[in-house]
């Protein structure tokens, strides 16, 4: 378990704890850990130790085999030596909510990329990413309404940590 102690000693993560939250810091210690979204890093890597690195859309195409449509317009076809693992990463989805498209809003990609913390944020759903970004939203200052359709959302996480 890490306590408040421990954020403390983490650059970038005691300077959430301490108010004023330095926004800076925290951005910046994200966009590091994230490589300012880029994967090349780890598309090396991948290559370093001998792996063939494929992107595109793959289907099921049989016993241990996967089908790979690449961006290129070319298909390949992939065979396990024992199991295929399902990685399927996510899309963001807007709900069905008259004039939302025209207010710009922001899908959990750009919640997680912005540098600026909006004065009011308004977060649709009580899932574990919109719980999330209610939390860190409002940790990072902003006034934040969770709009959960059900009777509850998923527990927030407690705030009023400081580091001494």
């Amino acid at each position: 378990m890490v306590s408040v102690a421990d954020t403390c000693r983490v650059e970038g993560a005691r300077e959430i704890v301490n108010p004023p939250v330095d926004t800076a810091a925290a951005f910046a210690r994200r966009d590091g850990f994230v490589t300012s979204w880029h994967d090349d890093g780890q598309a090396d890597w991948v290559r370093g130790i001998g792996a063939d690195l494929v992107r595109g859309h793959g289907r099921l195409d049989g016993p241990r085999q996967v089908a790979v449509e690449t961006g290129e317009g070319g298909r390949v076809v992939l065979t396990a030596g024992h199991a295929v693992a399902i990685c399927t990463g996510s899309r963001p989805a807007l709900p069905d909510l008259p004039g939302i498209a025209e207010v710009r809003p922001w899908t959990n990609r750009e919640g997680t990329d912005a540098h600026v913390v909006p004065g009011r944020l308004a977060i649709v759903g009580g899932g574990g990413v919109a719980v999330e970004m209610s939390s860190a939203w409002q940790g990072l200052g902003a006034s934040v309404t969770l709009l959960v359709r059900g009777p509850r959302s998923a527990p927030v996480a407690a705030d009023g940590a400081v580091c001494r």
